[in-house]
């Protein structure tokens, strides 16, 4: 992944030529030149651009070093007016009316009517493996650095741990509740089941005769056997014929 952190940011503008050791982007205006640091591509050296930068390649990185502006020297301090450019440290940053719009550093401040201090602008750096993302907060006439460091990914503390422990708590308690009350409802229905079967099968209920009506029938009695002709008082026995 290719990232513009230093050496690739916006040059120094220094009163005078380039370090051999810098890689220059021209001249801007007076004695004024604008340097990137030696293992970097200055675009603005073969092609006009708004605003001088220091890249990778000698395509045009304008647009990436914009979201994350910050010096292509780590030790320059950042100033804006139309665009960015840097300062060594101790210099100031300003712009004149003449020409108008052009931007310099002076070692402490100008003297030159129609010069004008700028304040210092913060820097930001994109996140890589070997740069933590840090910013350069400062004020007119001084600077302080701010690193922050990425953040630690989020482990479970003990609270969270005993929460869940006290959740699945909760739910064993209220799954034995439920299961006791189904239990009970169940023998309820069994109980009643059965005893409305017993009353189904007993014998049926004895019921009083009301007054006056005849006993109920026991068994036959037993019928008197008719015996050969009765003798009568009144009359003789006689022969058959």
């Amino acid at each position: 992944m290719v990232t513009y952190d230093p050496p690739f940011g916006f040059p120094l503008r220094r009163n005078g030529t380039c370090l051999a050791s810098e890689t220059s982007c021209g001249h801007t205006w007076g004695d004024f030149y604008a340097c990137c640091p030696g293992d970097s591509v200055c675009p603005g050296a073969s092609e006009p651009i708004p605003n001088n930068v220091c890249c990778p390649t000698a395509s045009d990185c304008t647009a990436p070093l914009k979201a994350t502006p910050h010096c292509a020297n780590e030790t320059g301090i950042m100033f804006y007016h139309t665009g960015f450019f840097c300062c060594l440290p101790g210099q100031t940053g300003f712009w004149t009316d003449s020409p108008r719009g052009a931007v310099g550093c002076s070692d402490g401040a100008p003297t030159e009517r129609g010069e004008t201090i700028l304040n210092t602008r913060t820097q930001s750096f994109s996140m890589t493996p070997s740069t933590a993302s840090a910013t350069t907060s400062t004020s007119s006439g001084s600077t302080s650095s701010t690193s922050t460091n990425s953040i630690p990914a989020a482990t479970a503390t003990p609270s969270d741990s005993s929460a869940g422990s006290s959740n699945n708590h909760s739910g064993a308690i209220a799954g034995g509740v439920v299961g006791g009350v189904a239990g009970v409802a169940l023998l309820v229905v069994l109980l009643w089941y059965f005893f409305l079967r017993g009353r189904k099968e007993s014998p049926g209920s004895i019921t009083n005769n009301p007054p006056n009506s005849p006993a109920p029938p026991t068994e036959l009695e037993a019928r008197k056997i008719p015996y050969e002709l009765e003798t009568r008082a009144h009359h003789p026995p006689q022969e058959l014929p």
